[in-house]
């Protein structure tokens, strides 16, 4: 007897600790595993057609064993322990990605998103980056982002010709002072160098 295609999977609310038996699936498109206890993505690889995957209010915190995922267009991360995106996998067919709710305390990592040359929506709000970002989140996804990649939607907000020419305004000016701020903290850190060098020989010549 043929095997019934199995599509649509939901696993919330039942706290699941760990997804290390999963094993896959190769058929399922849509799965959830919301409010749930998870802390990684152990087992949750090579599912080839999965386009859609929801892991809302878990306690995530590393998301590299999520690999083998062509097709997943749909992911959510939010309300989990996530500190960077730079362990995100390749995801070549992703459109829309919502990290909100995390633990992201910088931007610097939404670099990493660079890669994902269809994401088209793009949700971050209410990590602890956001009381630091000069000019809101919007501004700040399409500085880390664009042109390498086109968001089109910030959460709920849209993305428009305003904001691009703002975009384009601001963003050698960022760029120079970001250079002048690194320059800066790497003299810093040669002078503490030296200084704890002499501390050094200072102590070995009393001795």
């Amino acid at each position: 007897m043929r095997q019934p295609q199995l599509t649509k999977v939901m696993l919330n609310d039942n706290a699941i600790k760990t997804c290390e038996t999963f094993n896959g699936h190769s058929r399922i498109m849509i799965l959830s595993l919301k409010t749930n206890k998870l802390t990684n993505l152990n087992g949750l690889c090579h599912m080839t057609s999965l386009e859609q995957l929801d892991l809302t209010e878990n306690e995530i915190a590393n998301t590299e064993d999520m690999k083998n995922m062509p097709n997943l267009k749909v992911l959510n991360l939010s309300n989990n322990k996530l500190t960077t995106l730079a362990q995100l996998p390749a995801l070549p067919s992703l459109t829309s990605l919502d990290f909100s709710a995390n633990q992201l305390a910088t931007s610097e990592s939404l670099e990493h998103l660079q890669q994902y040359k269809k994401l088209t929506t793009v949700n971050g709000a209410g990590n602890p980056m956001d009381e630091a970002l000069p000019d809101g989140l919007k501004q700040e996804v399409l500085f880390r982002m664009y042109p390498h990649v086109k968001v089109k939607m910030v959460g709920e907000d849209e993305i428009g010709e305003e904001d691009i020419a703002e975009w384009k305004a601001k963003r050698k000016e960022r760029i120079a002072a970001e250079e002048k701020a690194k320059r800066e903290a790497e003299e810093k850190a040669l002078k503490g160098e030296a200084a704890e060098g002499e501390e050094g020989a200072e102590g070995e010549e009393a001795e």
